[in-house]
């Protein structure tokens, strides 16, 4: 009697394929040119798109909400990861500081949502101070951060708004690239001993090395 041959089919291996980030930035320009050009320049297989940018947390997290319910670019991948960059803005300058209150719930109703924030506090130039030099709660506002990143990264100007490419060398210089990273990485985690998106809201520092972390290009551990 014949031998019945057995099903030799074989399941075929899951294809893997590199983890997608979506940024939604409160900053025009400064924050795009960060991730952009000098994050996408130093890691060249990371996959990032700035899906928005220049508005309000409120207004990017209805985008976000938006894109997500029509699965725009893939948004409901399980590769893919939303992230917010916004700003905390503590400012002496009358209208710009955000009440902190709303901020929190803002953050709550992204966390529901499954997407990921990265508050600096008092605003995302602390991040890029933090690359430089360290960084106190000396720095509480956005005015006194912007006064020192001039003085720090080539003449940095908001108001010009973005990054040049000499003070992009600046933050990832030729000889090491990785080097302003970790100690900004270093400076950040040590600001953040809570290790929460809520407590940043309420003190210096900046939440932006957790997205660094998730993209898997450096960790606080690699900066011990």
């Amino acid at each position: 009697m014949p031998h019945k041959k057995g099903n030799t089919t074989r399941a075929k291996p899951e294809k893997f394929t590199n983890p997608i980030f979506h940024l939604y930035c409160d900053g025009q320009r400064t924050e795009p040119d960060y991730f952009l050009k000098g994050l996408k320049g130093l890691c060249k297989d990371l996959s990032l798109k700035i899906k928005d940018s220049g508005k309000d947390f409120k207004t990017l997290l209805e985008k976000a909400r938006l894109d997500s319910k029509c699965n725009k670019d893939g948004h409901n991948e399980g590769n893919t990861f939303t992230w917010f960059i916004s700003d905390r803005e503590v400012s002496t300058i009358p209208g710009v500081a955000k009440n902190p209150e709303k901020i929190k719930k803002l953050i709550e109703e992204a966390h529901k949502e499954g997407f990921k924030v990265a508050v600096s506090n008092p605003c995302f130039e602390i991040w890029l101070l933090m690359h430089l030099d360290k960084v106190s709660s000396a720095y509480k506002t956005t005015d006194k951060c912007i006064e020192e990143l001039a003085k720090k990264l080539n003449g940095y100007d908001c108001k010009n708004k973005g990054l040049t490419d000499a003070q992009l060398k600046q933050l990832f210089p030729d000889k090491d690239k990785y080097s302003k990273l970790r100690k900004a990485i270093s400076n950040a985690s040590k600001l953040d001993p809570d290790d929460s998106d809520f407590s940043i809201i309420d003190k210096t520092g900046s939440r932006v090395y957790k997205l660094i972390e998730a993209m898997g290009i450096l960790k606080a551990s690699d900066t011990e």
